[in-house]
């Protein structure tokens, strides 16, 4: 059987091959959870994870499915969680097989199209946290 490749690994792969986003977050982009080794300043990175799922509806020959996703750009400084933000979303955004190719490389997902739904910070009003998190809302429709 053909290994096929997950809209969630198409996205790490994505993100990963594009130098706007690794100039900021080197490799440290996560899927779900993010590590971080060491003690002392945070380095910035970027953490994803699904947050929704419509079901799969019939375009033509094959069903499409489309996920939502959160991805969170995180930093020591408020304006490199936004730099980083904002790459993620250049990379991402309006996506699609026709104009970019398979997302995730030569064996990648067939993506119909991102959209950006949404961007804020993340604040909690206890307490400071010390670093900034911008959260990025994004819908991925894809064949299957």
């Amino acid at each position: 059987a053909e290994d096929l490749v997950t809209v969630e690994y198409a996205i790490l792969t994505q993100l990963k091959a594009t130098p706007a986003v690794t100039r900021i977050s080197g490799d440290r982009i996560y899927p779900v959870v993010a590590t971080q080794s060491g003690e002392g300043a945070i380095q910035p990175y970027v953490v994803f994870s699904q947050s929704g799922r419509v079901e799969e509806q019939s375009w033509g020959a094959t069903a499409m499915t489309t996920k939502r996703f959160d991805v969170v750009s995180v930093a020591e400084n408020y304006d490199t969680a936004h730099e980083l933000a904002d790459a993620v979303v250049t990379t991402l955004n309006n996506w699609n097989t026709a104009n970019n190719g398979l997302m995730g490389g030569a064996l990648g997902v067939d993506i119909q199209n991102v959209t950006v739904e949404d961007q804020f910070d993340l604040v909690d009003d206890n307490f400071d946290l010390g670093f900034f998190m911008v959260q990025t809302v994004i819908t991925v429709s894809y064949r299957t």
